[in-house]
């Protein structure tokens, strides 16, 4: 009887053994299963991360871009063709200058309200110099006389909005990329 007893000890005891390093292997295994998974996660935070870095800056630069294609010289050389009057040349300004803000217009959920604002500006200050320029020549003057006139409205002022514009951008823009 002493037999049976010692060997069911033995039996129990290999038991215990085995169970002690399941348990471990069981321990191990859920460990590596939470690492793995944490893993994934900081890697898909950080893939969305940068997806949404990816996207501001897109956004960035098409705020960028708008605002050089709405610059007094770039516009005018973009939009001016032979034998304008200057009623047409006005007219083909403003239009271009909105249809670009709409184009765009989507980007403000990407960029600050502040930074929104002061493209705003720059759009509503060239629009203004260009409309202010329009009604002194009048509508029978060439497209040479307006060209003239809204040049001679930039050149004097201290502060071209477009440039304040493209600065603030590049500001933004420095923020996400530290």
């Amino acid at each position: 009887m002493d037999y049976y007893w010692t060997e069911l000890f033995d039996l129990l005891i290999f038991l215990l053994k085995v169970a002690a390093i399941a348990f471990a292997i069981f321990f191990i295994i859920k460990k590596l299963v939470q690492w793995i998974h944490n893993s994934r996660m900081q890697t898909q935070s950080l893939n969305i991360d940068d997806d949404s870095k990816n996207l501001k800056l897109q956004a960035y630069e098409r705020l960028a871009l708008y605002v050089q294609r709405i610059s007094i010289p770039e516009i005018i050389y973009r939009l001016r063709t032979k034998n304008m009057s200057a009623k047409d040349l006005n007219t083909a300004l403003l239009i271009s200058i909105q249809k670009e803000l709409e184009h765009n217009n989507t980007q403000q959920i990407y960029v600050s309200g502040k930074l929104w604002q002061i493209i705003n500006i720059a759009k509503d200050e060239t629009a203004y110099i260009i409309s202010q320029a329009y009604e002194e020549v009048g509508p029978d003057a060439t497209d040479e006389a307006l060209i003239k006139k809204i040049i001679e409205k930039t050149a004097g002022r201290e502060i071209n909005a477009t440039d304040q514009a493209s600065a603030a951008i590049k500001k933004e823009v420095e923020l996400i990329l530290r």
